[in-house]
């Protein structure tokens, strides 16, 4: 077992959390597990037992996040963190679906509520004076502690995966072990992929493991002036991140990378060029693919240089396989459904392998490549997984759109109409209006009306663009 307190203890002088800027608040471990143990008292002074309880967390990525979290544990809470920019609708939806009944939230998102909701403020507002002792017997907790992650709703609304958190740390371990040299080598780590998701969730696990200094991204739009700042050693990347770091290569000095060592990507696409230019200056480029359903586990890319467009090899305990074209993956942390969705469950695990929607194969080497979605997933620069059914299901709702398609276009969502009774004018007003239902991510940026049917197939659907 992982005792995840008394790793904390054993580093209480080391920096484990740092903001970026000029005058940057640091954090060591000993005043965590200190704000920890206070977080929790506060907790309980308005809920005195929390073990076993489904309670969530809807807030921006910040430390006093880490904090709650670390308490949760502390009281073998369920712990489900929320997506942060669905829609007020999938929101709520969540809150229902997962049985929610204490909600932790920060300032922004205090119009959300459950049966009993903390604010993130109050609870996480401390006293410096306050100092308390390691009990050894408090990691036990960690055996009785949960944690439930929502996929990102590519096929349908979310869905709720229940695992119990050691076996978080159990693949982190394994992976700390396959590579320690790596891990060991990290001084500043940055992470621009919010908590609520899997990769957020898994590599502040292992920057308090490898006892470097954790860097955490809260919008989109600091990235940029962050990396400038913080100037990490390691970067794990969204899409947008890529980006922004191919802006920050084409400036010679003062970009951020003078210290990076590596960049990690999740979903990103990395291109020959900024590899290229990265490798030029001793900066080292991975590929991680997972899931929510295997807890992270999946395949790491450590060689871009010759495999460029694949997603590495399965991590230690995680076994990949093709089962009709589709990448399927059995490993120790496999959930074992989705809560509440039988249905779901059937379709997607099958013979103890998650079927990822992924089409795909593997080379001669062991190299693993995607060459599709199953469904017609978009995956915009964000790293944002969009539907385009959903979207098409909106703009049916209007009987004179008689025929859509939604695809992505400059990095953004489009539509494509053939609505031949409607007025231009009339259907952009429509849209509008559909876009105020939708998170900005899903919101349509362009359409093209068109006066003829869209060709078809011999079976009577529309074929995508």
């Amino acid at each position: 077992m992982y005792d995840f307190f008394k790793n904390i203890i054993e580093k209480k002088d080391s920096i484990c959390f740092s903001t970026a800027g000029e005058d940057p608040r640091c954090i060591t471990f000993g005043e965590y597990y200190d704000n920890v143990c206070e977080c929790y008292e506060k907790i309980r002074e308005r809920i005195p037992d929390i073990s076993g309880k489904h309670i969530g967390i809807l807030a921006e990525n910040s430390y006093e996040y880490l904090v709650v979290l670390g308490a949760l544990f502390m009281g073998k809470a369920l712990v489900v963190p929320l997506n942060t920019y669905e829609t007020e609708e999938i929101v709520n939806y969540i809150i229902s679906n997962a049985d929610i009944e204490i909600l932790i939230v920060s300032e922004k998102f205090e119009k959300f509520g459950s049966d009993i909701t903390l604010s993130l403020a109050e609870i996480t507002t401390f006293d410096p004076n306050k100092h308390y002792d390691y009990d050894e017997t408090i990691d036990e907790c960690i055996e009785e502690t949960n944690i439930m992650m929502y996929t990102s709703g590519t096929t349908g609304r979310p869905k709720g995966v229940i695992q119990p958190l050691s076996c978080y740390f159990n693949l982190m371990l394994k992976c700390f072990e396959a590579f320690r040299d790596f891990s060991l080598s990290i001084n500043k780590m940055y992470v621009t992929i919010s908590l609520y998701h899997i990769l957020g969730f898994y590599y502040w696990l292992m920057a308090f493991k490898a006892g470097c200094i954790l860097y955490l991204n809260s919008e989109v739009g600091e990235m940029l002036y962050e990396l400038k700042t913080v100037k990490p050693d390691l970067v794990i990347a969204t899409p947008a991140f890529i980006k922004i770091l191919e802006i920050a290569t084409k400036k010679t000095e003062n970009n951020g990378t003078e210290n990076l060592k590596y960049v990690i990507s999740g979903g990103a696409e990395l291109k020959r060029e900024l590899v290229d230019k990265l490798r030029e200056r001793g900066i080292g480029c991975f590929n991680a693919y997972g899931m929510t359903e295997t807890a992270g586990a999946g395949t790491f890319n450590f060689d871009n240089v010759n495999h460029l467009n694949s997603i590495g090899v399965p991590t230690p305990n995680t076994d990949v396989k093709i089962v009709d074209g589709e990448i399927c993956i059995s490993c120790d942390s496999l959930m074992k459904g989705y809560y509440n969705d039988e249905k779901a469950t059937a379709e997607s695990l099958i013979d103890g392998y998650m079927h990822t929607g992924d089409l795909g194969y593997i080379a001669e080497d062991g190299y693993i490549y995607i060459t599709g979605r199953k469904k017609n997933l978009i995956i915009l620069s964000g790293g944002e997984n969009v539907s385009p059914e959903e979207i098409e299901s909106k703009l049916y709702q209007n009987p004179v759109i008689k025929e859509c398609i939604v695809f992505e276009k400059n990095d953004r969502i489009a539509a494509a109409l053939y609505a031949p009774d409607a007025h231009e004018e009339e259907l952009r007003d429509f849209i509008s209006k559909v876009n105020e239902s939708l998170p900005i991510f899903k919101r349509i940026y362009s359409i093209d009306i068109r006066d003829k049917e869209f060709e078809k197939t011999a079976n009577g659907k529309i074929k995508r663009i």
